[in-house]
């Protein structure tokens, strides 16, 4: 999975762990392997091992690619046939899933630690889809529909024998998402309400809650969860077009991430978890800037990159040794925290 993780003891309770956060000046910094051509790739996930993964312009298309530890880069290929394929999550047996597309459309895929690539089976009728997460035990997460839109289609698992489920829906709604999967097989990520709003869910042994928001709340997304339930995202709040990063605990309790001390009600975004219960994400700076940032239950910190105009910085992923992973200044970078 994108995020192996148990919640300490005390937010296990349902309680706010209430932690000292680690200094920005203390997280290191490095940038990962470029492509062959020189180009920097874009980072989804790590796993235990610090093996990354993402996808990036190969100059014959955009190909999904792993950096081992050494921050060496790999193309990972795409299905024979098709011109591109992203990556999008890691297990920690080294097994990658993701999306691989050509002229017929988007197919979910996984790749075996050696590389080998293997289509997995789409709902009847979809077109486009893909596999956005795995989790220990092999079972993988993800989406199909007509198109590419993340508000559209359905939700779906495979399991280790391969076939393929659609999920249930919430109660009138009509499309979902699911972005994450923890090792107890709970999925995470957002689905259609009757009322046509958009609310984060989760799925347990296939049937979908729908996650409280916060007051103002509009619309909401789960992003990521830990394997003893606590779960991460966002809530945009009405009138104002701003995310707030949130978390749920595991009894559903909706809870605010502040924003960084600078900028304490700016916007921003949860995108994963780890097992120490660190999220990580992305934070608005006083100055409006998209800020890679990480949070243990207080203000948000800001992790250090090299600011470049018109960049997207975020950090997208965070293991059980507290590396760190995601974009910077246009590069793809791995911070220790």
């Amino acid at each position: 999975m994108k995020t192996s993780a148990k919640l300490g003891a005390v937010a296990a309770l349902g309680l706010i762990a209430v932690l000292t956060p680690v200094p920005a000046s203390a997280a290191s910094v490095v940038e990962l392997g470029r492509l062959p051509n020189g180009r920097s790739g874009v980072p989804t996930a790590i796993n235990d091992h610090d093996v990354v993964v993402g996808y990036g312009n190969a100059g014959n298309g955009i190909h999904a690619v792993r950096w081992n530890t050494r921050y060496n880069v790999v193309d990972l290929g795409t299905l024979p046939g098709d011109v591109s394929s992203v990556a999008n999550a890691i297990n920690f047996h080294k097994v990658a899933v993701g999306d691989s597309s050509g002229g017929n459309g988007q197919r979910a895929v996984k790749w075996a630690a050696d590389g080998t690539i293997t289509a997995l089976p789409s709902l009847d009728g979809a077109k486009y889809c893909t596999a956005t997460d795995i989790n220990e035990h092999g079972v993988i997460v993800g989406h199909c529909g007509s198109t590419t839109s993340t508000v559209a289609g359905h939700a779906v698992r495979w399991d280790t024998d391969g076939s393929v489920t659609q999920l249930a829906s919430l109660p009138g709604g009509s499309s979902s998402y699911a972005s994450g999967i923890n090792s107890e097989n709970r999925i995470v990520g957002w689905a259609t309400a009757a009322d046509g709003g958009l609310d984060a869910v989760t799925w347990f042994g296939g049937t979908p809650t729908a996650l409280p928001m916060l007051p103002g709340g509009v619309v909401a997304r789960a992003t990521g969860i830990n394997d003893n339930g606590m779960i991460v995202g966002y809530n945009r709040i009405l009138g104002t077009g701003v995310n707030r990063a949130v978390y749920w605990n595991n009894a559903g309790q909706v809870t605010e991430l502040d924003g960084l001390p600078d900028a304490p009600g700016e916007s921003g975004q949860a995108k994963a978890v780890n097992e120490g219960g660190i999220a990580v994400g992305v934070a608005t700076s006083s100055t409006e800037r998209y800020t890679p940032a990480f949070w243990e239950f207080a203000p948000a910190v800001a992790l250090p990159f090299e600011p470049v105009p018109g960049a997207l910085n975020s950090a997208v992923a965070i293991n059980n040794s507290n590396v760190v992973v995601g974009t910077a200044g246009n590069k793809a970078v791995q911070w220790r925290i």
